[in-house]
């Protein structure tokens, strides 16, 4: 062979060979760039994985609600806490001991841990009297769609008539834009947005549950602005739980917006025939025996007295309208004692006071014990639930959770608390 020709076989043998080498880092290039995923940012905040939990409704759940959290933690850099944040009581820690320098990871555990247990105390309170029936299925499912946390708060001045001049709200028309909020509503169903804050400026408002409907107009426990937050084509309730307290509180939120929304559709029939205040309205109740609400058990004597030990006769297990419901003693103890969650409590480092609060048990304490319990004494699907009307016709209990959670379906419908 001429040396020329060997030259040119060599030199077409060496072309391929590097050809086919760069080409296939190429494509290993390209692979590698594919596999890595950069965090997902928005002004202000951060997207964060959801846990397992959050984003896993309870099996044998018919109605899932999804929803957005919303972790407001003031800070400069996404690392440490704002050091104005350790002016709140509630960032204390035992002995009052003000914690400074802060690391946002504290607050995101401290959060991470009520997130839990409120999922899990909603999802358990849907078994309709499942404290009489521990095989009972809950109805409704918790789906956390997107786990953010907000450290730059766009903040403006409702100049409403009814806050102070000084106030500052969210600027919702601006922070649901940046996260895609109206995409979520009216595409993926959210139902839900759980904000949780802390009045760290001394001139925030934010109230604990506030509605944005297109069919209704705001029914919450808030001021009732009907401007305040963007409306969708869908129904969305933003719940804001200051992380100075706990869980429990947040639970509370939801027990006021329940109230709100079931006695709009029927105002004497909730507060008088469910709660038992004598004549319809929201009143001092005095151990009334009935099913109770947010601020009062069937034995209380004041608001908030959740944790009395009279024993009263109370039909709360078997409710039923036209009072013919079996009647047993209860008091405290019926509704506080600790629930087997599904979870470990998460743990809080370098705050002893939240870590504390962290592992104590749901239902441990007297108000989450009986929100939850008064959450399972609300009817649900099949609650077999009758009682004869006036005319002599039967009438049946409808299911409260479905009106509670479809709610443009509710009012487009005209749907009510009975068929």
């Amino acid at each position: 062979m001429k040396t020329s020709n060997l030259k040119f076989l060599v030199l077409i043998t060496l072309f391929f060979i590097f050809s086919c080498q760069k080409e296939e880092l190429f494509v290993q290039e390209d692979i590698f760039v594919e596999e890595i995923v950069e965090p997902l940012s928005i002004e202000g905040g951060e997207y964060l994985e959801v846990p397992e939990y959050l984003s896993t409704p309870i099996n044998g759940s018919e109605l899932i609600v999804p929803v957005v959290i919303i972790n407001w933690v003031p800070s400069p850099d996404g690392i440490v806490v704002n050091d104005s944040i350790t002016l709140v009581g509630g960032n204390m820690d035992w002995g009052n001991e003000v914690k400074t320098g802060m690391k946002v990871s504290t607050v995101d555990q401290w959060n991470l841990s009520n997130n839990m247990k409120l999922k899990y105390s909603i999802e358990e309170g849907s078994k309709f009297r499942g404290y009489d029936n521990p095989n009972e299925l809950p109805y409704v499912g918790i789906e956390v769609v997107k786990y953010i946390n907000i450290y730059n708060m766009p903040l403006v001045n409702p100049n409403d008539g009814i806050q102070s001049s000084d106030t500052e709200i969210p600027d919702y028309d601006t922070l649901f834009q940046n996260i895609g909020m109206e995409e979520l509503v009216n595409v993926y169903g959210v139902k839900e947005v759980w904000m949780n804050w802390t009045n760290y400026k001394g001139n925030l408002w934010i109230p604990e549950s506030n509605m944005s409907s297109p069919v209704s107009g705001d029914i919450s426990n808030s001021y009732k602005r009907q401007d305040d937050l963007p409306i969708y084509n869908n129904t969305y309730v933003v719940y804001a739980t200051s992380f100075d307290r706990w869980f429990a509180e947040a639970i509370h939120c939801r027990g006021h917006q329940i109230e709100a929304q079931l006695s709009h559709l029927n105002n004497t029939f909730f507060w008088q025939d469910f709660v038992g205040y004598p004549h319809g309205e929201p009143q001092p109740y005095y151990q009334g025996g009935r099913v109770g609400s947010t601020h009062y058990t069937p034995n209380s004597v004041s608001d908030y007295d959740y944790d009395n030990t009279d024993l009263i006769m109370s039909d709360i297990g078997d409710w039923n309208p036209d009072h013919q419901g079996h009647k047993e003693h209860v008091n405290n103890s019926t509704w506080k004692y600790s629930r087997q969650v599904p979870f470990t409590y998460p743990t809080v480092i370098d705050h002893d006071r939240w870590d504390a609060h962290s592992k104590s048990p749901v239902g441990s304490d007297p108000q989450s014990g009986w929100l939850i319990y008064w959450f399972q004494s609300i009817p649900s699907k099949d609650n077999g639930i009758k009682y004869q009307g006036e005319d002599g016709s039967e009438i049946s209990i409808t299911n409260w959770w479905d009106l509670y959670y479809n709610w443009d379906s509710t009012i487009s419908n005209e749907k009510k608390l009975y068929n």
